[in-house]
């Protein structure tokens, strides 16, 4: 009698059965699941959102293909009947843009508004907001630039309709020659699943001058035309009904630049600042911050790169301001046979109040997918170094052909790492449907919760995906969200739901890697670096070696960097 209740306390005997029932039901879930859902709306108010409906040149009904100069556009049904455009151009260099406008939606005042599309494309584009007001005056803003993609990834945008607006057209905006694919298409009125980290106030517009009047109505006053190098440059004041603009054109350019330029800014190391703009070109151009560093040599920095618009567009981009530096002026910079444009100006400060930066730098390093080669070659090299990682795992793959068991995840944990979620499977999950979302993130947490006792952990987007949408589901059940946008953290730049990375390909060389620490090291940062396969295999971007990742670990040692899962780096974060 004594022996069978001892067998029946015995933690295996009654606790494994437990955790055998769990594995089996989310192994059920992962092979009866269904394909899964690709986005949608509650509601559509975009014409033709799906691009269904063609008209007799296979242009979809509504919207407006637009060739740039020398250029052919065309359109075609892609399989999942998707719209494919595609670009050409019989010169080298394309002048000016390509375009396809999406039909006027309606839009009211004050309102909010979530547009979303999922695409494939062989080159980058720019995806532009064109509001249309009642007085027959129009806005357009740059919502972002996306890349280029072999599977489908979403691109989205999240606004507010302005005072007078009428109506909206979306723009996707290319130079050069490729394909892009759209579909899935849709603009939603009032979305209730957003997520945007709030931010301050722009306060007082910095540069000197902005409306660019002028005492002599040659000059506008406190700027200056500046040109370097073998090129032909003009510079002109122009004045139209009142409204002032600058224009820098170069001919017979071979190399150097033209710009207009403001007086400089007085700044501290470590504020961040929003540079704004309004701009039209035939040729990309650079945004460039120029500082003047304490001991009086300068420094440059690219800040953003633009394509070509025909009219007047917007765009905004935040910076923070490096070590040593006093001041700073931002330049929109021609670097080719073309024209720029130029209005608008300003430089807003955002600088969050109390202390610039934290208390140390510090830098993580994580691993993604669950791969068995990060437990045997990653983890063991992490414990002969005595530091802690952060494991993002996918619980479908567990007990794998490739991927880690369940005991070897239990071992990280009993050697003090941290295991996060990476979704219940490897998806992208900002081309799903809502729905398809929050099951697969919660399904997820439920395991970690489960399985390793972990009720609040972190989250890592596969893929790198982060809008929004995706971010109001993972608030809903992680602690943060790690997308793949490249930088180190700071305390100016934080954004808990899009946490930055350095991505840790095969091609990462020694030099990059002490770069990116010692910036850590600059701004009291936190770097987090992302591991996939640790494996002999050589040549292949997402593998790196066990030799290279010692190399590495040897650097970090040196550098005396603090080195902790993200769980911990977060909560010291948080604290301050």
């Amino acid at each position: 009698m004594n022996n069978r209740v001892a067998f029946w306390k015995n933690p295996f005997i009654t606790v494994m059965p437990v955790v055998f029932l769990l594995f089996f039901v989310w192994q059920q879930y992962s092979v009866i699941a269904a394909t899964p859902r690709l986005a949608n709306a509650v509601t559509n108010i975009l014409p033709n959102a799906g691009l269904d409906d063609l008209d007799a040149q296979g242009v979809p009904i509504g919207w407006q293909v637009s060739a740039a100069e020398s250029s052919t556009a065309s359109t075609r049904k892609a399989k999942d009947n998707a719209v494919a455009i595609t670009f050409t151009n019989a010169n080298q260099v394309t002048r000016g843009n390509t375009t396809l406008t999406s039909p006027l939606a309606t839009v009211k005042p004050g309102e909010r508004y979530y547009y979303k599309t999922i695409y494939k494309a062989n080159l980058p584009f720019d995806l532009i907001l064109r509001t249309n007001n009642t007085d027959g005056s129009y806005d357009q803003f740059i919502v972002g630039r996306f890349k280029q993609a072999e599977d489908w990834e979403a691109a989205s945008h999240v606004f507010v309709a302005g005072q007078g607006a009428e109506s909206v057209q979306f723009i996707y905006s290319v130079t050069g020659r490729g394909e892009l694919q759209i579909d899935r298409t849709y603009l939603e009125p009032n979305p209730s699943d957003l997520f945007q980290q709030p931010r301050g106030e722009l306060g007082n517009n910095l540069v000197s001058n902005p409306q660019l009047s002028s005492n002599d109505g040659v000059v506008p006053a406190d700027w200056s035309s500046f040109s370097y190098g073998n090129n032909q440059a003009t510079f002109a004041y122009v004045t139209n009904d009142g409204a002032s603009y600058l224009r820098s054109q170069s001919s017979s350019f071979k190399d150097g630049e033209a710009k207009w330029q403001y007086t400089p800014v007085a700044v501290s190391p470590h504020q961040m600042y929003q540079f704004t703009s309004i701009y039209r070109s035939d040729v990309p151009i650079d945004v460039i911050a120029e500082y003047t560093l304490s001991g009086g040599e300068r420094r440059f920095e690219t800040i953003r790169q633009l394509l070509p618009v025909k009219n007047w567009t917007a765009f905004k981009q935040e910076f923070e301001i490096p070590q040593n530096a006093d001041s700073v002026v931002v330049t929109l910079v021609l670097r080719n046979n073309g024209y720029l444009d130029t209005r608008g100006n300003g430089l807003y400060n955002l600088t969050q109040s109390g202390p610039l930066v934290w208390d140390r730098p510090r830098l993580s390093m994580t691993f993604d997918d669950g791969w068995l080669s990060a437990f045997n070659n990653g983890a063991s090299l992490l414990n002969r170094y005595g530091y802690e990682g952060t494991f993002y795992l996918n619980p479908s793959v567990i007990d794998t052909a490739n991927f880690m068991t369940s005991a070897q995840v239990q071992a990280l944990v009993d050697d003090g790492h941290e295991v996060a979620s990476h979704g219940y499977k490897h998806l992208n999950f900002t081309t799903l449907d809502r729905s398809e979302i929050d099951h697969q993130l919660g399904y997820a947490a439920q395991y970690f919760s489960q399985v390793h006792g972990q009720s609040s952990t972190n989250f890592a987007a596969p893929f790198g995906g982060v809008d929004a949408q995706l971010a109001f589901y993972a608030h809903r059940y992680y602690t943060s969200l790690r997308g793949t946008d490249a930088g180190v953290n700071t305390k100016q730049n934080f954004d808990l739901y899009n946490i930055r990375v350095l991505y840790m390909g095969h091609s990462v060389t020694p030099a990059r890697l002490a770069d990116e620490i010692a910036d850590a090291k600059a701004s009291n940062g936190w770097l987090v670096l992302v591991y996939h396969r640790i494996e002999p295999t050589s040549g292949v971007e997402t593998i790196v070696t066990p030799t290279q990742l010692q190399q590495q670990l040897d650097s970090i040692k040196r550098s005396g960097i603090v080195v902790e899962p993200v769980s911990t780096a977060l909560q010291e974060i948080d604290s301050q």
